[in-house]
């Protein structure tokens, strides 16, 4: 119909009355549109208002229902507040009632400690006698273990002297019977004592152990030095007779039996301890004797313990055999000083009779033979 009347405008007046009127038309809407969106905003700001009016309502009730509380908390402070200061009012009557008593009870305090004092200076010399008798008691017992230690020094003493005697005793019945015959062996033993401070000396039975392990003793201990020398019979004997200040040649022969071990190691390790601890002190040597068999029985402690970690002489190795001069020394010294023979080189041994009691032949037959038992003691 908008349509048709579009046409009748425009056959009545015309392109130019046409769109004029449809500019007309185009201007009436865009007013109602206007109108209508200004109407929706003012709807939708009436809404937001009101929202914002509800939400005021509801802050300011809670603010007032705070206020209440806080006039509320305000009073009982107050009320609080009145009854402290009651009380601090009580208290402060309390403590005036109270001061005199208290000046009285430091009067008394003053006093008490005036008392004290002197007791504790009492108390403090009587401490000072009691200590200066417990130092008493202690110089008396250290004057009594004084006495104790110089006695037992003294027979110490004693006993050293008397067994370096026995030893040199020994030694000089050996430079008298004049039997022994000084081989290679002599001149490592006294190296080895001088190098190590120990010598520890084995071998089979009679191969000359404990005559080596005396000579030995004797030549270092006369060779310009001031060590004396003590021969042990068995190592419990070290503790009494060997002075840890001592310049001393120790000779334990046979120091584990002389066929049979009897070492222990719960005795004897101890003793062992000792005696290395001496002997690293330098003014203490051991020389030391054992048999192979003994030696094998107890091999563990030579093995284990620190006093035979050194270089030993072992007598029935190749190293030490004797040799057939040495061998007929021994028993030329034997022969004349036990057969009182002496030996005459076209016939042998004659004795003072001018018997032949050994031929030359037989001399040489006996030096060549190598005994199970060393050559000295089959001799």
């Amino acid at each position: 119909m908008f349509y048709k009347l579009m046409q009748a405008i425009g056959r009545l007046g015309g392109n130019n009355l046409l769109m004029e009127a449809q500019s007309a038309k185009h201007i009436v809407l865009d007013k109602s549109l206007t109108s209508l969106t200004t109407i929706r905003i003012n709807e939708n700001n009436i809404e937001e208002h009101k929202e914002m009016l509800d939400n005021l309502q509801v802050a300011v009730d809670k603010q007032k229902t705070i206020k209440d509380q806080h006039e509320n908390r305000i009073q009982q402070l107050n009320d609080s507040l009145q009854k402290r200061v009651g009380e601090a009012q009580t208290q402060a009557t309390e403590l005036s009632d109270h001061k005199e008593l208290i000046d009285k009870c430091t009067e008394e305090i003053v006093e008490l400690r005036l008392e004290c004092k002197y007791n504790k200076k009492l108390k403090e010399i009587d401490d000072q006698l009691v200590k200066h008798d417990e130092q008493l008691a202690k110089h008396d017992e250290q004057i009594a273990t004084s006495s104790k230690d110089i006695e037992d020094m003294k027979k110490k003493q004693h006993d050293t002297v008397g067994t370096s005697r026995d030893t040199k005793a020994l030694i000089d019945e050996d430079l008298r019977e004049d039997t022994f015959v000084i081989t290679k062996v002599v001149s490592d033993g006294l190296l080895l004592l001088k190098q190590n401070r120990v010598l520890l000396i084995t071998g089979h039975a009679g191969t000359g152990k404990s005559r080596t392990g005396r000579h030995v003793l004797h030549m270092f201990c006369t060779g310009g030095t001031s060590y004396k020398c003590i021969k042990l019979n068995t190592l419990e004997e070290w503790e009494d007779m060997v002075s840890r200040e001592d310049n001393v040649v120790v000779l334990l022969d046979d120091i584990f039996g002389e066929t049979n071990c009897i070492y222990n190691e719960e005795k004897d390790t101890p003793s062992l301890d000792k005696v290395h601890a001496y002997v690293c002190k330098g003014n203490i040597k051991a020389i030391i004797t054992i048999r192979d068999t003994v030696k094998r029985q107890c091999q563990g402690v030579f093995d284990n313990h620190r006093l035979f970690k050194f270089d030993s002489i072992d007598l029935s190795s190749d190293k030490y055999e004797l040799s057939c001069i040495e061998k007929k020394t021994i028993l030329e010294k034997y022969m004349k000083t036990v057969r009182q023979s002496e030996f005459i080189e076209s016939k042998g041994f004659v004795n003072c009779n001018g018997d032949l009691i050994l031929k030359s032949d037989e001399i040489w037959i006996i030096i060549q033979e190598n005994p199970v038992k060393g050559f000295p003691l089959v001799v």
